[in-house]
């Protein structure tokens, strides 16, 4: 029994593959370590995995009380964009300290006239 691809899968698996071509692009740019580059491998496949195949997390669902694959894979996308936003803001909230810290270390050394 064939299945056809739903058109969000079509559309899921060409934004998989997309960001899979972006990484690699980052990579070879030396913008990602190769720790980072297979992490994010290794997300974008597991992506492109369950939108082919939506019955593989049937048991995740069945056991949540989930209606459909498309409601679970949204929930993980908001926990992970506020995991990354909260990150985000950690991370420029330490650059603002270690700016401020910079700027006052060199106002010391050099008085304004």
């Amino acid at each position: 029994m064939t299945e056809t691809l739903l058109g969000i899968q079509v559309i899921s698996i060409l934004f998989g593959l997309f960001m899979i071509y972006m990484i690699r692009l980052h990579f070879k740019r030396n913008n990602l370590g190769k720790k980072e580059y297979l992490m994010w491998m290794g997300c974008w496949i597991v992506f492109i995995i369950f939108a082919l195949f939506p019955g593989v997390l049937a048991p995740v669902i069945t056991t949540l009380k989930i209606v459909r694959v498309l409601d679970l894979l949204m929930v993980m996308a908001f926990m992970i964009l506020t995991y990354l936003a909260f990150s985000d803001h950690m991370a420029i909230r330490d650059l603002y300290r270690q700016i401020n810290k910079i700027v006052s270390e060199s106002a010391k050394k050099k008085p304004s006239k």
